[in-house]
């Protein structure tokens, strides 16, 4: 970064040199170097005038004009040059002039003001302590001269001897001043800067401690509702009535559906915000899909959730769309859920959150309106900021959807919109910019027969050390009627594939005392598992990870919780060996 400020070409240079970033450090320098030429154009004259000296003269205004190089170089953008300049002149200086006027005058003193110019306009620790030697050498080359004469002084009268002195004296008390004046101010912005950053500190602590509250909150009311169904129904299974226990209501069905879905939501946004703070937000996985179906899918999830709070729900999906598109459906899902799940809550009750799509100029538009509120002008401008948390009657947020749904949407190369007036409303536009293509070749009969065939007749591995995650999946496995072996590590694995030779391996993520890239290794480096296909079952979904289970020889990678749904498709697909592009 500080190479990047100062513009320079070696490593070695920052060593002495402070920041070219810094106006202070430039405005320093300049009234550094204003300063001395004027000192050193006024004194020379007045030296030359007591000694008669013409050497005095001339080394006065050549310093005059070499001083007033510096802010040329500076307003050149060269302030490293600059900043090198106004040192070595100043100690040049001090040691030309302490030489030939020791020890008429308390030259020495000017060693203050070398080592107050070093320590504030070098960033460097090191550059410091190399500017101090220097000063220290300078004074002590004046005190060996003083006592040995190497260079004679020049020889003045008492009169002028005394007048010198107190030339001198005032001149270093001036400099001395103009940098203890710097200091001060320094010392005001740095004050100024902990001050803020000590409020900045303590605004993301309060926010953080709100954040937790809101996230445990929406946590609890999803488990809540979760495991209040899950008690409902258990005294007839403890019972031995499995009629009355499997007579599940529809809407504890739905309820139960809703609140997988809102934690789900919650988590994903969660680990999203983590992502795009720590700047390692996902690239994009762009692959083909039906537009019309995705979009019918999240419509009816939203339906649903809108009814549970007396919300209606309407989908306007035009008959002129492309049949298919490329992009990144994982992060449009994402985008267009935020939307929904904002206008859902923050509306009231018995009005109308509606959904619009548009196709034009290979452009996907998306429109969420609501009947809310509405938004101020003030608010449509903070409402992308992290954390920022309006007043509304009917629900309150945790201040991430949006700005999270903002920076996926700039991933995409889109952009969002909102238009809203108190009372009237919100409606938040999404454009972004997607390819499209026809649809998939459909499958023949013949080839889809097979399949079927293929799962009544195939069996799958499944390396998992959680006994929870492993019945999950046999439930899921067995549904899709696919014979279920498990393990729940590498040594008990190999086992199995000897004795069974599965034809597809499932593996956790996260082994304990193990990774998942290191067995995927020892699976390549078994000959009987060498050709069976992999498929990585994990919570973690950090593109570092994925990318490293990917390329050690994963042919997809599944984000818990998994659906039979997703996982019959990516079975299907390797298995008759498609081009499978990963939705993460």
């Amino acid at each position: 970064m500080i190479k990047k400020l100062i513009n320079i070409p070696s490593a070695k240079e920052t060593f002495i040199l402070a920041p070219e970033g810094s106006k202070a450090i430039g405005r320093i320098i300049n009234i550094i170097a204003y300063s001395t030429a004027l000192l050193a154009s006024v004194m020379a004259p007045i030296l030359y005038g007591m000694s008669g000296q013409k050497i005095i003269l001339y080394a006065g205004f050549i310093e005059s004009l070499c001083f007033l190089a510096v802010p040329l170089l500076r307003y050149r953008k060269q302030l490293t040059a600059a900043i090198t300049l106004c040192f070595t002149l100043q100690s040049l200086a001090v040691l030309y002039f302490g030489l030939l006027l020791t020890p008429i005058a308390p030259i020495w003193a000017m060693g203050l003001f070398l080592s107050l110019v070093a320590l504030l306009i070098f960033s460097s620790r090191k550059a410091k302590i190399a500017a101090l030697v220097f000063v220290v050498l300078i004074i002590l080359a004046l005190e060996l001269n003083y006592q040995f004469e190497f260079i004679s002084p020049i020889t003045l009268s008492v009169r002028y001897e005394q007048l010198l002195r107190r030339l001198v004296i005032g001149t270093v008390l001036f400099l001395n001043s103009i940098m203890l004046f710097f200091y001060m101010k320094q010392l005001q912005i740095k004050q100024q800067e902990i001050d803020e950053n000590t409020a900045a500190l303590q605004k993301a602590k309060e926010e953080l401690q709100n954040y937790t509250s809101f996230v445990t909150h929406e946590m609890r009311s999803s488990l809540n509702v979760i495991y209040g169904i899950t008690e409902h129904y258990k005294p007839a299974i403890m019972n031995h009535q499995p009629d009355e226990a499997m007579a599940m209501e529809v809407k504890h069905f739905q309820l139960l559906r809703l609140a997988t879905g809102e934690l789900l939501d919650l988590v994903g946004n969660v680990l999203n915000w983590r992502e795009i703070e720590s700047g390692a937000n996902r690239v994009l996985i762009n692959e083909a899909f039906n537009l019309k179906q995705f979009i019918s899918d999240i419509s009816e999830f939203f339906t649903e959730q809108a009814a549970q709070r007396h919300v209606l729900f309407a989908a306007s999906i035009p008959s002129q769309l492309p049949p298919a598109i490329i992009a990144d459906a994982t992060k449009l899902r994402r985008v267009i859920s935020n939307l929904l799940t904002n206008a859902i809550k923050f509306t009231a009750a018995q009005t109308t959150v509606t959904l619009h799509v548009a196709f034009r100029d290979n452009t996907l538009e998306l429109a969420v309106s609501d009947q809310g509120k509405g938004l101020t002008t003030e608010q449509q401008r903070d409402i992308f900021q992290p954390f920022y948390k309006g007043t509304n009657k009917y629900y309150e947020g945790n201040g991430l959807g949006l700005p999270i749904t903002k920076a996926l949407i700039e991933k995409m190369g889109g952009d969002i919109t909102v238009q809203s007036k108190p009372d009237e409303g919100s409606t938040f536009t999404v454009t972004i910019p997607v390819k499209t293509t026809e649809l998939p070749v459909a499958r023949s009969k013949k080839t889809e027969e097979n399949i079927s065939r293929q799962f009544t007749g195939i069996a799958a591995l499944y390396i998992e050390d959680e006994i929870l995650s492993r019945a999950i999946m046999k439930m899921h496995l067995t549904q899709l009627g696919i014979t279920h072996y498990e393990a729940d590590s590498y040594e008990q694995a190999a086992g199995i594939i000897l004795q069974h030779r599965p034809d597809i391996i499932l593996l956790d993520g996260s082994l304990p005392h193990t990774s998942a890239v290191d067995v995927l290794r020892q699976l390549q480096a078994l000959p009987e598992a060498q050709h069976i296909p992999v498929i990585i079952v994990s919570g973690t979904a950090t593109p570092e990870f994925v990318g490293a289970t990917l390329k050690a020889g994963a042919k997809d990678y599944l984000l818990k919780p998994v659906s039979p749904l997703v996982l019959k498709n990516s079975i299907q697909k390797i298995l008759a060996q498609d081009t499978y592009a990963n939705p993460l």
